[in-house]
């Protein structure tokens, strides 16, 4: 059901890209952070560039803060995604230089440990970036691939599991409460 559930955020984010800035995309793992990036990039048709955060060639590569270093890197890409951005050393500073430096450039700086992204990215980027949460799916999103009785008929499944995007592809709720239980566990 997650592929089919148009997410809230959408359009204002893509309504964003082009406008030279830094759209800071928070959510604590398993939210749907990048299967929601993926999305828009699928629907903007516009060059970009995909990149991971936890690969350490990548922070290597981005480590190197200079222009030239960074025009290499983009090429022709106008939308530059970095996923798991908090774990890249210096992130606020490297994204300045990147929005200062190219003026048809978008980023999206996607992180599940707000804190630590927005500390890192805070002060250097200060009218440079757009802030956005992504949450679990919301009833307000749910409603546009369900009716009423459908709605009604989940909501006390939902009331007990939440709304995280992978439990709609499980069935049983032994399968719910095991999946919540590793998510809790590997997030405490």
């Amino acid at each position: 059901m997650e592929n089919q559930i148009p997410r809230y955020l959408s359009s204002a984010i893509k309504s964003k890209i082009g406008k030279n800035k830094v759209i800071l995309l928070f959510g604590t793992r398993r939210v749907g952070k990048t299967w929601f990036i993926e999305d828009i990039v699928k629907e903007t048709n516009i060059e970009h560039l995909f990149l991971n955060g936890e690969d350490q060639d990548i922070q290597a590569l981005l480590a190197t803060r200079t222009v030239a270093n960074y025009k290499r890197v983009l090429g022709n890409a106008q939308l530059l995604i970095i996923d798991e951005a908090q774990v890249i050393p210096e992130i606020g500073k490297i994204l300045k230089l990147l929005i200062d430096s190219f003026k048809n450039l978008t980023i999206i700086a996607s992180g599940s440990s707000a804190f630590d992204l927005s500390n890192q990215t805070g002060e250097p980027l200060t009218g440079r970036s757009l802030t956005y949460y992504l949450y679990p799916i919301a009833q307000l999103e749910l409603k546009e691939v369900e009716n009423g009785l459908q709605t009604v008929q989940s909501l006390e499944d939902r009331l007990i599991f939440g709304s995280y995007p992978e439990l709609f592809h499980l069935d049983t709720t032994i399968e719910k409460a095991q999946y919540l239980t590793e998510l809790v566990k590997r997030t405490c």
